[in-house]
């Protein structure tokens, strides 16, 4: 190979890696992991993801399974014992348990960890009082009916902050 054409190859090949890297740096992959988060941008992720999980108890203790199935993403999942996948599943889920019983939900943000950009996870503590539809039911069957943690994964769309994954971890239970 003579010189010239040496010196074309090389520069073809340097030009064919600095394509690469530009494609590399602009990829949603690589923005995700590598631009600085912000103090503000954390502090907006925390608070949307704080406000989730005060519609989530809200919502859910209110039969409101379309609003309560919008806190999750559209591939979201919630695993208990089963794991239920996908926004409209979960919403229906929640509305099947919801004509069965009365609930309450009483839950403590313990951890929110801003994971990048738009993401986040957090761990959750959850007291679940239950008691049958209709009439409030007497206070002798009232009481905590499990004690758990929820560990969540969440992502944000626009300003929303959705539950990507919320797995229950069982702690304690009264059966």
């Amino acid at each position: 190979m003579t010189g010239r054409c040496r010196l074309g190859v090389y520069r073809f090949l340097v030009n064919l890696l600095w394509v690469l890297w530009a494609l590399v740096i602009t990829s949603p992959v690589w923005a995700e992991h590598h631009q600085s988060l912000s103090a503000d941008r954390a502090q907006q992720i925390e608070q949307a993801c704080l406000k989730t999980n005060r519609d989530y108890q809200f919502h859910r203790d209110r039969g409101n399974a379309e609003a309560y199935a919008a806190l999750f993403s559209e591939d979201g999942e919630f695993v208990l014992s089963d794991t239920v996948r996908g926004r409209e599943d979960i919403g229906a889920a929640m509305a099947a348990r919801f004509s069965q019983q009365r609930s309450r939900h009483f839950i403590n943000v313990v951890q929110m960890n801003v994971t990048g950009i738009n993401s986040a996870e957090g761990l959750i503590y959850l007291q679940l009082f239950r008691g049958p539809q209709g009439q409030p039911a007497p206070q002798s069957t009232v009481g905590v009916e499990l004690v758990a943690e929820y560990h969540d994964q969440y992502v944000m769309e626009g300003e929303r902050c959705l539950i990507r994954q919320r797995r229950v971890e069982v702690i304690f239970t009264r059966k």
